[in-house]
């Protein structure tokens, strides 16, 4: 039914999702139990005919995954194992979402935590007064109202000081860096490079790199299971090309500037880096097969010159041990 014309392809993506992930189950599960049975010499006979009929189920599901286009394990194919277990792992996590609430994280008790810093410095403000209250009374007029007043401003100004600063660190946040550093050519100042970094929400990346992110997915199910972290490295770069010409005894095209990106952190919460998948053979016999067991980080480039714009995405395929590829992917 779902094949049908008239069938909308967002609904039809839908059921093969579910059935893939249950075929997964299926032969999880069933290639398991035969895999006991046959080891079992001593109840050999006892499951003989259990074992025929789970090697007919297999045999048929692998047939059926064949014909509808999902993705069967292959013993001497590395590549193709490799995508078997990453995409069974995110169709994982896409039947699993519906058991999950999303709980996103937010600072609590800021209001509350302001009122708070509020009377710590309308205390601190208090013992200031009262030291100058006990001056003025003994050398000078000094009324309890006004020390009320006083006081209690203290505790305004205090709160008004704090409130402006976070506001403004976050509207001004895209047009200062975290560091700035001079690029000199033989003790010559060529230009200037500022960098900055910070984590940010899904919301506050641009269309055009959602764009370019969500292109070329391995998997349509991709963006709607997976809670990405983005991090966000900015850098502007300003070159006086009068200067470099001039201070350059040969015809100089450009500076290449070199980013490091250390992941040994990432690493470090990662699955081991072979899986092992029982298979069964042609001759029904179960077999473990090691493997990879990859993942990817996205990384979407955007170069900024006047008004041109331009966008690059790479591809980096990870394990616990390290870096496995980088592959440039192309932009529609």
């Amino acid at each position: 039914i779902v094949y049908q014309p008239t069938i909308a392809d967002g609904i039809r993506n839908y059921f093969r999702y579910g059935d893939e992930f249950i075929s997964n189950m299926f032969k999880l599960y069933t290639t398991l139990i035969l895999d006991f049975m046959q080891k079992d010499a001593e109840h050999r006979e006892l499951f003989a005919a259990s074992i025929k009929r789970l090697q007919t189920e297999i045999s048929r599901e692998n047939a059926y995954r064949d014909k509808v286009g999902y993705v069967n394990l292959k013993e001497n194919d590395a590549k193709n194992n490799r995508y078997l277990i990453y995409r069974s792992g995110v169709l994982k996590k896409y039947v699993d979402s519906d058991l999950y609430l999303n709980v996103p994280k937010k600072k609590d008790g800021k209001l509350v935590e302001q009122l708070y810093l509020g009377i710590a410095a309308g205390l601190a403000m208090m013992f200031a007064t009262v030291v100058s209250f006990f001056f003025q009374q003994k050398f000078g007029n000094f009324t309890l109202p006004f020390f009320i007043v006083l006081v209690i401003s203290y505790m305004i100004k205090d709160r008004i000081k704090e409130l402006s600063r976070y506001y403004f660190a976050h509207r001004i946040g895209n047009k200062y860096f975290d560091n700035k550093a001079e690029i000199l050519l033989n003790e010559d100042r060529i230009g200037t490079i500022k960098e900055g970094m910070d984590f940010i929400t899904h919301k506050k990346v641009p269309e055009e790199v959602k764009r370019v992110r969500y292109s070329k997915r391995l998997m349509e199910v991709e963006n709607r299971v997976t809670d990405e972290k983005v991090m966000l490295y900015r850098m502007a770069l300003h070159i006086d090309r009068v200067k470099l010409n001039n201070l350059s005894h040969y015809e100089t095209a450009g500076i290449n500037d070199i980013i490091r990106f250390n992941v040994n952190n990432l690493l470090l919460k990662m699955d081991n880096p072979k899986v092992n998948i029982r298979h069964m053979n042609d001759d029904g016999t179960v077999v473990t097969i090691p493997c990879d067991k990859i993942y990817y980080v996205n990384i979407v480039l955007q170069f900024r010159y006047e008004s041109n714009t331009t966008l690059r995405r790479f591809r980096v395929t990870l394990t616990r041990n390290g870096i496995e590829s980088i592959n440039e992917v192309e932009i529609d």
